[in-house]
């Protein structure tokens, strides 16, 4: 609607109120049924298979419930004590706000922008926010018993998922190039950029026949003026579900039943997560070009469970000493799996200060090595090695988006397995009470495991400090800290009663 304190330029405030609307109606048609189906081959094979549709939970609601304005605070009139020790407000005095204020705090389409400023506006609150975010998940399993206390399963599991919240992918005051080449704003010629950075008031920009879109209107870049609503600046967005997931693995488990009081489960894991429109985008005006791996895809994943509890020693006919050393329980647990991916480095042409969008990469060259050591290795000193490898990346043309994915599955974080051991044993006091004592350790094997190397400027010199140690630049591993504990156990003791 008209905005008027923006010389009625579109991008006035609504308000359910005036619009006589649902901002977020509330979506209907959440329907999830599951279908599940087993068959028994023989008397030791089963195949299992499964399909259902599963909804999250819609964003939270307090934006609408709790503030006149959808949470943004724009049009709250101040309430604060006039002096010390005196209340808020009195009866005796009765409303202490002036006409002014409450036509300000009221249904007002220009509360914002204030005058000669350019403010952010309440947020663009999308008609998606009733909509729960919806996954179709399937599987299809074999399980086998290789002997009595045996099992071995082997499964495909997969899930889609639609509507999932995807708010940094709609960004409703940035400029896409198309917008600007239709505006006769080629982004690859210097000069173009030379303008669009420059103040509208500036010789350049009145030369060009730069104007301002209404009066008052403060002085900003030519690119700034040119946004879809120039009196604004980043317009944040609400309850956006335009995202997308994919994920498919094959999952094996084995399953050694307890035998001799040992209980052992390993599983496996081969899987490949991706997204589309959820993590941070290329451009987001080209929301094809943004399906790529999920930040949190983990290839491998190898499990191990063990779990063994002391018998009763054959050793010793001694009470005491049977007393002491049955029934403790044993248990260990390690995993390990492919490193986190690392983010593709930010493009670096100044394309952000012109589009005002968030996001975008830079170029991947062929054939060279993204690392200058195998983070995996165990032979770096993050005190003198740079790991990541400047030159296996390349700045975009000015005025253009890079090509690279913001993740590759060849550009990951050191592997950081986790290694548990714990040892307890319930002692029964009488019938209803008993004591719990248990002692947890982790990171038992005391792994050194750096943090992640920096990774956002390919461009970002490589330096040392003035001790000789490395201290900032591309590929650097910040050592003042580590990214895991280092080995540390807890004493559990608990009475029930």
């Amino acid at each position: 609607m008209a905005n008027p304190s923006a010389g009625n330029l579109l991008g006035g405030t609504a308000y359910p109120a005036t619009c006589k609307c649902d901002f977020a109606p509330p979506y209907k048609l959440g329907f999830g049924p599951r279908l599940g189906v087993a068959y028994q081959i023989d008397h030791k094979t089963v195949v299992r298979g499964g399909f259902g549709l599963v909804y999250g939970r819609t964003s939270d609601s307090s934006y609408i419930t709790n503030s006149p304005i959808l949470g943004t605070g724009f049009n709250q009139l101040a309430y604060a004590s006039p002096a010390f020790g005196i209340a808020e407000g009195q009866l005796k005095n009765g409303l202490s706000y002036t006409q002014a204020q409450i036509n300000d705090a009221s249904l007002n389409p220009g509360i914002v922008p204030y005058a000669n400023q350019l403010n952010p506006p309440p947020y663009y609150i999308t008609h998606q926010g009733g909509r729960p975010p919806r996954i179709m998940q399937w599987n299809i399993s074999a399980q086998r018993e290789l002997t009595k206390d045996l099992v071995v399963e082997a499964a495909f599991v997969g899930n889609v998922g639609v509507w999932e919240q995807s708010d940094g992918f709609v960004q409703i005051n940035s400029d896409s190039i198309q917008r600007l080449a239709s505006l006769g704003y080629n982004l690859t010629n210097p000069a173009t950029l030379s303008l669009l950075t420059s103040n509208w008031n500036s010789p350049q920009a009145v030369a060009a026949g730069i104007k301002p879109p209404y009066a008052g209107y403060p002085v900003t870049t030519v690119a700034q003026l040119l946004r879809p609503f120039p009196q604004f600046t980043s317009i944040s967005t609400k309850w956006s579900a335009n995202g997308k997931s994919w994920y498919d693995s094959l999952q094996t488990k084995v399953t050694q039943r307890v035998w001799h009081g040992l209980f052992l489960q390993g599983s496996f894991a081969w899987q490949k997560a991706l997204d589309q429109g959820i993590e941070t985008p290329n451009d987001v005006f080209n929301r094809a070009a943004n399906k790529d791996l999920n930040g949190y895809s983990l290839p491998f994943v190898l499990s191990f469970g063990v779990t063994y509890t002391t018998p009763v020693p054959g050793f010793t006919t001694n009470k005491l000493v049977h007393s002491v050393l049955k029934d403790w329980t044993l248990s260990g647990f390690f995993r390990d799996a492919s490193g986190l991916p690392i983010q593709s480095p930010a493009i670096q042409n100044n394309l952000q200060s012109v589009l005002f969008q968030t996001g975008g990469f830079m170029n991947r060259v062929p054939g060279v090595p993204l690392f200058n050591e195998n983070l995996n290795c165990h032979c770096i000193d993050p005190t003198k090695q740079f790991v990541l490898n400047p030159a296996a990346w390349t700045n975009p043309a000015p005025g253009t988006f890079g090509n690279a994915a913001a993740y590759y599955n060849d550009f990951r974080q050191q592997r950081r397995p986790q290694e548990q051991f714990g040892v307890g044993r319930i002692f029964r006091i009488r019938e209803r009470a008993t004591m719990q004592l248990r002692a947890e350790f982790y990171n038992v094997f005391n792994r050194t495991e750096m943090n992640a190397p920096t990774s956002t400027n390919s461009l970002a010199t490589q330096t040392f400090g003035s001790n000789g140690l490395t201290s900032g630049g591309f590929g650097w591993i910040n050592y003042t800290s580590l990214a895991v504990q280092p080995r540390n156990g807890q004493l559990l003791l608990r009475f029930n009663f």
